[in-house]
């Protein structure tokens, strides 16, 4: 037979579970924070890695566009026109770079213009002479 203090526990209600959470819990949760950790982790590894890849690829653009400009410095017979696309290149590579080093462009870099996307002409293209700008005519006096 059972004996009186077992029956009043089977009578009495069931009692609520504990509020400190069990080590099972706190173990898993710190193995989830540790995942996210290392998981972080990694992610700013591949960015960062990405970040240098980036800006030795940039470097070696900028260097490869100052020796154009310096061996073009070196040449006789070099036009106007050659020098300028060559300095152009250089500072866009140089833009580019310091753009990536600190994360702004430079406000001496060229920022190119979008065209109009809802006009179908390249810029410069005047194909169709009502397009083309007016040249003032002047008269011409001529002596008999």
């Amino acid at each position: 037979m059972s004996t009186r203090r077992q029956r009043s526990r089977k009578n009495q209600p069931a009692e609520p579970p504990p509020a400190v959470e069990s080590d099972l819990s706190v173990f898993a949760g710190r193995v989830a924070a540790e995942k996210a950790r290392r998981r972080d982790d990694q992610r700013a590894k591949r960015e960062a890695k990405r970040h240098a890849e980036d800006l030795a690829r940039l470097v070696a653009a900028k260097d490869v566009a100052a020796g154009a400009v310096k061996r073009l410095r070196g040449r006789d017979g070099v036009t106007a026109a050659q020098r300028t696309e060559a300095d152009a290149a250089y500072r866009n590579a140089l833009a580019a770079v310091v753009a990536v080093e600190t994360g702004q462009a430079p406000a001496w870099a060229v920022v190119p213009t979008e065209p109009d996307p809802e006009d179908p002409t390249p810029p410069g293209d005047v194909d169709d002479p009502a397009d083309a700008p007016e040249i003032p005519q002047t008269e011409v006096a001529t002596e008999a």
